[in-house]
């Protein structure tokens, strides 16, 4: 089995991968976009697990993304693309 190497821990919010910046948001943000993004899992089907509306599931995306963008330090205007 290959074993992957150790990494520095990061020095600063420049250094945060996107793995780690996704485990900083808080539990409802994170939930969310693991289901979603790692998971493979629609809005309507998290919807359901979470007992939320869609819309609120959106707003709380939205909410999660634009964090998860002020953390790397990535353009919002840069080629990062996601879809709802």
């Amino acid at each position: 089995m290959d074993v992957l190497p150790d990494r520095e821990a990061p020095t600063g919010e420049t250094d945060l991968d996107l793995r780690d910046a996704v485990n900083r948001l808080d539990e409802p943000l994170r939930t969310l976009v693991k289901l979603h993004y790692y998971a493979d899992l629609s809005l309507a089907q998290i919807a359901e697990i979470m007992d939320v509306s869609e819309g609120t599931l959106k707003s709380r995306l939205h909410r999660a993304r634009r964090q998860l963008v002020k953390w790397l330090n990535v353009s919002e205007r840069s080629e990062i693309r996601y879809e709802c």
